[in-house]
């Protein structure tokens, strides 16, 4: 019986809030119950757009690609073991061709193929600068933009410069808003970390493929 009663009072309190403070108690509940709630994923929300801001900043500085790609002796080693596998085939090349001539097989004569032959060896001993200096001329346009955009200050740079610019600055700035700023500052914050995420993620592909170029531009 007194837990019937219990229910029965709590209910009757629920009741009258709603119906003669309906505003203030609502706003009260929603605070009870959702504030901490949201504030745990904001905290969350926060936490991987720091790691996204920390990414995109990392990709987009010149040094780290310059580490990898510009002045990776590594890289330059393995493109060296791809052309010397292509230069001893052009030695074969030119060996068949002999052979060619001298049992007067017209297709593969000599004076038929050497042009293309010094043209295709040229290219390929000189792959290496060619493809390094047409990467550099993308990176002198690629750069600029970013620095005219984020300032060249880095990650948290990027992120200060990012939402600045796009006016989120405001939003951001109070920590202990109403739940509907903290809702708002919820669904920008995630937006703005899977925007920087994806780009970051995307120049990452960018300097692997620009790896693999390089290895394989024989």
């Amino acid at each position: 019986k007194n837990k019937k009663k219990l229910i029965f009072l709590a209910a009757f309190f629920i009741f009258a809030g709603f119906l003669f403070f309906p505003s203030g108690f609502a706003r009260a509940a929603g605070e009870w119950t959702l504030d901490p709630l949201l504030r745990a994923v904001r905290a969350f929300v926060v936490l991987l757009l720091s790691m996204s801001t920390t990414i995109f900043g990392w990709v987009i500085d010149i040094n780290n690609f310059n580490k990898i790609i510009a002045n990776n002796g590594a890289l330059y080693k393995i493109w060296q073991q791809v052309r010397d596998i292509l230069n001893v085939a052009f030695i074969m090349v030119l060996l068949f061709s002999a052979f060619s001539t001298i049992f007067q097989v017209e297709k593969y004569n000599y004076k038929k193929i050497l042009l293309n032959l010094v043209i295709m060896e040229l290219l390929v001993n000189f792959s290496f600068p060619i493809t390094r200096f047409i990467i550099d001329i993308s990176n002198v346009m690629m750069y600029t933009f970013v620095n005219n955009l984020l300032g060249g200050s880095g990650a948290e740079g990027a992120l200060v410069n990012i939402t600045g610019n796009s006016g989120l600055a405001g939003i951001f700035e109070d920590d202990d808003g109403t739940t509907t700023h903290i809702l708002t500052q919820i669904i920008f914050a995630f937006i703005l970390a899977i925007t920087l995420l994806a780009v970051g993620v995307l120049f990452i592909i960018r300097m692997i493929a620009l790896a693999l170029i390089i290895i394989f531009s024989p």
